[in-house]
């Protein structure tokens, strides 16, 4: 399935150079979860401030990382500010 994924601040630095507006596609199986998708990335979960699915904040990483993730779906992950 596929879905759009969105980093943000210094999680840009995990995305492709073709990548444009900090936005990239990824293609990945049916069932799978914030945190696999994230990890496929290269981003660091523990890391991980806000998460964002179509639009809607998770601000709690624990449980946000675990929600699982359907076709067309959007996923935008700011990181920890220090």
């Amino acid at each position: 399935m596929n879905l759009t994924v969105k980093l943000f601040a210094s999680f840009a630095q995990y995305l492709p150079p073709e990548a444009k507006k900090q936005t990239m596609s990824v293609d990945v199986d049916e069932g799978v979860r914030v945190g696999q998708v994230l990890l496929q990335c290269g981003v660091p979960l523990d890391e991980c401030r806000l998460v964002i699915i179509n639009g809607i904040t998770h601000t709690n990483p624990a449980f946000s990382l675990e929600m699982e993730l359907f076709p067309g779906d959007t996923l935008a992950v700011l990181p920890k500010v220090h």
